[in-house]
């Protein structure tokens, strides 16, 4: 489930949300709308505290964001081509 949908669903607001784990409000809106990645410390904590209802893996693969297909880990932009170059070497 994305961040977002569990915020809806739960009725929380990001607000809210970001003062329960001791973020600034402006980064918790950044990783809702899929702006940036949080650190992987952060997204375990996300995960944590939603009960593994937002796993950690949508916290970086959504729509914009390019996964392995193989893997699923996200990818940076810059390595995509290495990474299915790689992937056909094998």
């Amino acid at each position: 489930m994305k961040l977002k949908e569990y915020l809806e669903k739960n009725k929380i607001k990001q607000k809210d949300f970001a003062r329960m784990l001791g973020m600034a409000y402006t980064h918790i809106h950044y990783i809702v709308n899929e702006k940036r990645y949080p650190p992987i410390e952060l997204a375990k904590r996300i995960s944590d505290f939603t009960n593994n209802e937002v796993e950690i893996e949508e916290l970086f693969c959504g729509p914009r964001k390019k996964c392995c297909p193989t893997c699923g880990q996200f990818v940076r932009k810059n390595s995509w081509f290495k990474s299915i170059s790689w992937l056909l070497m094998k």
